[in-house]
This record gives C-alpha cells, structure tokens and sequence, in this order.
C-alpha cells in the first residue's frame, strides 16, 4: 500500500531536458550489475537520439520499453508526479517485490573492471636489497624487499618474476609496462615478490586517495551545567484532549494543531484558547507538517482569528517556518527542523526563532552534550515515521475529504495509525507504539519536557497524564503502566 511502482521518465525525458534538468540519476540500490546495464544502455541511448535529432523525432520504441520492463520492475511503470500531484496508480498494491524477468544479463558479459594503468621498475642485484618502483602520472612509490640471493641451483629467471609481480588481482591498478633489471642466477621468495607488489599497489593508492577530514571540534560542546527542565507542554489534535489537559495547573504550555479540526469544531477553538490562557498557561498552535499554496488561505484565516490570544507557533518545515516569521510570530521548531549541532542551532537562532525541539535520534548521551541549547525534549507520543503524499485512504477507499485516522497493519501484525491531512493532503503515518521516556526525563537538559497527543482518546489522556505524575512528578497516585511503548533512539543515537 506505501510502495511505488518503478518511475520511468523515458517517453517524456525531452520534456525535463528542455525544463532546465542537466544531470539525470537512476537508481540502481539493491539491484543486479544487470539491472544497471539495461537501464543505463536505453537512457544513454534516447539522450543521444535527442541530442543529435531533437524533440520532433524524438520517440521511444515499444521493443525499448519492453526490455526496460523485462529489467526489473515494481508493478509496471509510473511518471510519477511530473504530471499529476497524487494517483492510485502510482501504486503497486498487489505486492511491493521488484520483479525481474527474461531480460536479466550474465553479469560475466556485462562487467568489465576497468584498471588503472601504471608502469613500474624492479631491481634485483646479488646481495643488495629487492627495489619496486611503481609510477602513476607523475606520483611515484617505492617499496624495498629482503636481499637479493645468489642461486644455489637454478636461479629465477626474468620471466617468472614478471608474471608474479603482474598478478594485480583484485587491485585497482594493471601494469601497462614493467622493466626488470637484475643479475643473473640469483633467488629470492615468491612470497617476497608478491609482498613487495601488494605493498607497492596499496602505498600507491594511499598516496592517490585524498580523504576528506571533518573538523566537529567547533560542533558539539559538552556543557559544565546541565539545563533543568522549567517547564511542561502538551500538543493536541482534538478538544477533548484539551479538556484534560486543561485541569492540570502543572502544564505551563498546551500546542493546538491547526488543521485537526473539522469548521464546526474550529468554532469552539478561540474560546478553547481562551480558557488555556485563563489558566494562566501558554498556548501556541502547531503548523501543518506541509505548507501548499491552496492551504495557505485557511492558514492564514485561521491564525488571524487567533493571533491576539496565541502565544506563537510550532514549525515543523521550512516553508512553516518561513511563513512564520515573514508574519511577526514567535517561532518555536519543531523536531523536524533538525538542531543537533551548534551551527544548526545559532542558524535558527539568527532567523529569530527562540526555542527548538530535541530530535527524537538522539541517545542519552547525545541530549546531554547539546544541553547548552536547551530546548524541548518529547518525552511521550507517537513519532511521525512517514509524510507521504499519497493518501491510503483515498487509495484504499475513495478521496471523501475527510480528515480520519486509519491503522495499516504490517507481515509483523504491528498497527500503524495514519492520519490523513485533507487540508495540506497528505499522509502522517505515525510509529504502531509511542515513545515513552517519563522514567529518564528528570535527568535530562532541557527546557521544557512535551507529550504529543495524536490518536488518544481523552480517557487515555488522562490515564497517560497520571502516569506522567507518578514517574516525573513523583506524586503518590494510581497509575496504569503502558503495555505498549518504545525507547525510539534513546539507547542508540546518531553517533
């Protein structure tokens, strides 16, 4: 249901030359040397037949698209959203495996390593040491071996050194030429020889190879103190969810997701605002995950409507966050807008925006050496794992506009809520159990520690709001234990 069929641009290539595209990338990932070929030979041969008679004669035979199929395809063939935003048929729906078939080459035909050519010079005179130059433009190496013998019987002549030292196997390099100078009847190992040439190839290839240094010095500063947290939030997508949280005079900030709510709901959403403001907390609205030109309107209707009672706005992409403070909001980023070293973090800063979010691939550790920047850490709720512009439940069912939450359940028997944003349409398919982190979260640096609410009724607010009090706060209630929960990348990390 989430995998694509294989996208094929051939029939339509002049279309994206002529729109300004320079550099075409075909992938190839866990695919056969076969699969490359194929695929590689037909695109190189329309872009040639393009180049040389342009776009009027321009056509690509039915035989061509045939062989491309017999390659290896994923349930045919899709153009994906160069002509359309979303489709079913871009789908596989019957099985998500890349089939291949009748066109699938000997790879033995098709791969032909290519070897650098070098040329080299070996020395062997009596009772001197083994010399190998090997030389590549102008970079020369040189590697000395164990002394030169005289023979005690026959001696090695010059054509069996020359066959050892040329067995460049599995190396990059080929000799295009190699001269030998040596004295008559003289004795040295084949396992000497073909030391000194393993040991020449591989100083050659170090000294041709310039590895990239990364300097993370200036990175990541591990703190003298660590940041308590100051405060609680809570992010909502229903008013139900609110109504619990509400009551709860600890929690000093509450999120209201902008697009969850149907018009009629959104009617009840200003003086929902208000009583969170009454309660002396703070209250900011989350922006959608994706900003489009159709669903800036409402955006913009509905926070005009809020913007005298709202404390700012949570973003989550760029075009969030640009749209933000081009309009004078306080800004705080979401996990999304990724800030895990100090570059990241003092960019964001300068753009104006005050707080940011941990990211949930951080470990222990690593939260702990950003702990200068503070921050919100999310402690509970579900992470999102995918914003997918094709709707399962428009592709399952039929697109009925409206926003829902659907469960798809993988070969594991796990179930993965998706909400489908009918405001912004698209996806946010949601991890099958939440994270949880209330037995870490007093030893962590942060400013605030958030729960995200999603698919949870108000019962189960409530249940998870006083398990929250037993485990952070300390305090002596009853709490059901969650069955179902996920440390995410706590003991993992990015590192």
């Amino acid at each position: 249901i989430l995998s694509l069929k294989d996208l094929c641009t051939l029939e339509f290539l002049p279309e994206l030359l002529e729109a300004g595209v320079f550099s075409l990338k075909i992938e190839g990932r866990m695919k056969q040397a076969s699969y490359a070929y194929t695929v590689v030979s037909i695109y190189r041969k329309y872009l040639d037949l393009y180049e040389k008679y342009g776009r009027d004669k321009y056509k690509v035979s039915k035989a061509d698209l045939q062989t491309l199929l017999d390659a290896g395809n994923r349930n045919g063939f899709t153009d994906g959203y160069y002509h359309k935003r979303n489709s079913k048929d871009m789908v596989t729906a019957d099985g998500s495996a890349h089939n291949s078939s009748a066109g699938e080459l000997d790879e033995k035909t098709i791969c032909d390593p290519r070897k650098i050519a070098i040329t080299g010079t070996a020395v062997f005179l009596k009772n001197e040491p083994a010399r190998l130059f090997v030389t590549y433009n102008d970079k020369t190496v040189d590697v000395t071996g164990p002394r030169v013998e005289a023979a005690q019987t026959a001696g090695m002549g010059e054509e069996k050194i020359l066959k050892q030292l040329n067995k460049t196997g599995t190396s990059k390099f080929s000799f295009s030429d190699l001269t030998i100078t040596m004295d008559d009847d003289i004795f040295i190992p084949v396992s000497e020889l073909n030391k000194m040439r393993r040991d020449a190839l591989a100083l050659l290839e170090k000294s041709l190879v310039k590895h990239r240094k990364y300097d993370f010095s200036e990175t990541i500063k591990t703190p003298t103190t660590s940041k308590k947290s100051e405060g609680i939030a809570c992010l909502v997508r229903t008013k139900e969810q609110a109504d619990v949280l509400i009551k709860k005079d600890y929690i000093t900030r509450i999120y209201v997701e902008l697009f969850s709510f149907t018009e009629n709901v959104w009617k009840t959403i200003p003086n929902l605002i208000r009583s969170i403001k009454e309660q002396g907390k703070e209250c900011y609205v989350a922006l959608p995950f994706v900003v489009r030109d159709y669903n800036k309107p409402l955006m913009i209707l509905r926070l005009n409507e809020l913007k005298g009672c709202i404390d700012g706005v949570l973003a989550r992409s760029f075009d969030g966050l640009g749209f933000a403070l081009s309009n004078g909001f306080n800004v705080i980023t979401d996990q999304s807008l990724y800030t895990y070293s100090e570059s990241a973090h003092n960019e964001f800063s300068k753009m104006g925006v005050f707080s940011d979010t941990i990211p949930y691939e951080l470990s222990q550790g690593e939260i702990k050496k950003r702990a200068e920047y503070g921050g919100e850490l999310i402690v509970y709720g579900r992470m999102p794992v995918m914003i997918s512009a094709g709707c399962v439940h428009k592709n399952t069912l039929k697109c009925d506009k409206i926003s829902q939450t659907t469960y798809l359940k993988d070969r594991k028997g796990y179930i993965f809520p998706i909400i489908n944003e009918c405001n912004g349409c698209y996806n946010i398919i949601y991890n099958s159990s939440p994270n949880c982190l209330f037995t870490k979260a007093t030893t962590l640096p942060c400013n605030f520690l958030r729960l995200n609410f999603t698919t949870e009724d108000s019962k189960d607010v409530a249940d998870i709001m006083q398990l929250y009090e037993k485990n952070v706060l300390s305090k002596q209630v009853e709490a059901r234990q969650l069955d179902d929960f996920t440390w995410g990348h706590f003991k993992r990390g990015v590192e």
